[in-house]
This record gives C-alpha cells, sequence and structure tokens, in this order.
C-alpha cells in the first residue's frame, strides 16, 4: 500500500482524513508486524549461535559426514564454500541430526538449555519450529502468493505464504524443503531444492532403493517414516536431479 499523508483522504474511501480514520489502526498492524519479524530473527540468531558454538564444534564433523551419507572424505571445509549447501546443512542438524551423546536433536536440546531466556513470543515461535517437516512436497499449485504442496512420500497436505516462491515454481514441480509455519502461517526454511515434474518418479526411485535396504534389515519399517527418518538422502537425490 502507498504511503498515505496524514492530512490526505483516507484509503479505505471513507472520505475522512486519514489521521481521523485508519492511522492509528494501520500503525498498530505496523507495529504488531515488526514485533514478530524481530521476534523471528532474534530467534533464529539464538538457534543459529547455539548450534555453530563450542559447544557443538566437535559434533559437527561427524553431522557432516552423516548428512553426507557417511563418506569417509566429507570435508567441513567443502562445504563452507557452497552458501546453499550450508544453509541446507545448517537446517538439517538443527532439527534433523540427533547428537551422537544425548541422543537429542539441537534444537531439543536448545529448547532444555535455552527457552527459559526466551520472550513469550519466541517460545511460541519455537515450538511451531520444531514441528516442521523437511521432505520432498509436489507443488499442486502456485496462485495469489500461496503454495499448495503435497508430501511426495507421506499424506500431508501444506499451505505456504511465498509470494517468490510461487513465481520460480509451477504445478507438479517438486520442492525438496522445509515446510514450517510462524505464527500460524505456513512458511518454508532452509534452503529449497526445485526438481522438473518429470524428475519426480526419479527422486522416488532413489528412495525407494535406499528403503529397500534398508527394510532388509528393518521388516517392518515404512516409507513415510524412512523418508522423515532420512531427509539427507531426499535432499542428495533432488541435487543429482536439479
Amino acid at each position: 500500500m502507498a504511503t498515505v499523508g496524514r492530512n490526505e483522504p483516507c484509503h479505505c474511501g471513507s472520505g475522512k482524513k486519514y489521521k481521523k480514520c485508519c492511522l492509528s489502526k494501520d500503525s498498530a498492524v505496523d507495529l504488531e508486524a515488526l514485533r514478530a519479524e524481530r521476534a523471528e530473527e532474534g530467534l533464529r540468531g539464538e538457534i543459529l549461535r547455539f548450534a555453530t558454538g563450542d559447544r557443538f564444534k566437535d559434533e559437527m564433523p561427524t553431522a557432516y559426514q552423516a548428512y553426507l551419507g557417511g563418506a569417509p572424505d566429507a570435508s567441513m571445509l567443502a562445504m563452507g564454500q557452497d552458501q546453499l549447501e550450508n544453509i541446507r546443512f545448517l537446517d538439517w542438524f538443527i532439527h534433523e541430526y540427533s547428537h551422537s551423546e544425548k541422543n537429542k536433536s539441537i534444537i531439543d536440546m536448545f529448547d532444555e538449555v535455552r527457552s527459559k531466556a526466551l520472550d513469550d513470543e519466541q517460545r511460541k515461535l519455537l515450538v511451531e519450529w520444531k514441528a516442521s517437516r523437511l521432505g520432498a512436497f509436489e507443488v499442486e499449485s502456485a496462485d495469489a502468493g500461496v503454495l499448495k504442496l503435497a508430501d511426495v512420500f507421506g499424506d500431508g497436505s501444506y499451505s505456504i505464504e511465498d509470494e517468490s516462491a510461487c513465481e520460480e515454481v509451477e504445478p507438479g514441480m517438486v520442492m525438496v524443503a522445509r515446510v514450517t509455519s510462524s505464527w500460524g502461517k505456513g512458511k518454508l526454511g532452509g534452503a529449497p531444492v526445485l526438481i522438473p515434474a518429470e524428475s519426480k518418479q526419479k527422486l522416488v526411485d532413489a528412495v525407494t532403493e535406499a528403503f529397500e535396504k534398508h527394510k532388509e534389515d528393518h521388516a517392518d519399517a515404512e516409507l513415510s517414516e524412512f523418508a522423515s527418518e532420512n531427509s539427507h538422502l531426499i535432499i542428495a537425490a533432488a541435487k543429482e536431479l536439479a
């Protein structure tokens, strides 16, 4: 919305001057949006500092090796040279990786250690972010700034408010990303990988092949659960197809 002068006609069409009509309401909305943005930025920064601090400096190389499927020559230096890959790894490390000694995710450990120091709004956000999901999602529609996504390996469906993402995708494409929410509104997290619709089956085949090997030792395993617990395999397959 264009800026309206205090003494100009109100944008709502009432005929009143802006200062006598919607100014106070618009100011309250702007302030609320600013507070929400600051809460998100603050919490994101706190989590990132926690995850990249000295507490996990010895754990991160082990995690990066697991992220790359156990590659013995995995180098943290190589990861740091690719900004998008850096974002993807840290997102996975924070939310999906299980600490080798604590057997907990980094974000769960952050919740235990730091949540009491957060304000009420940030604690609410943390609950939402902990419920996020990293996976492969088929684009069902991208209209009016809203993405409709369907989980490729599960039954979930998601509505994401993201105008820029809507401009980059088409129905049928597959997006490997984190679906999360802030203040109840669906959002994307991490650094999404997009693959064309015609490559969807190749992605499914790659993950299914890994699942079948896993099932040899875990007869009761389910594909949806396997995909959720091995999202790094989905990322790796998607990068090959992007």
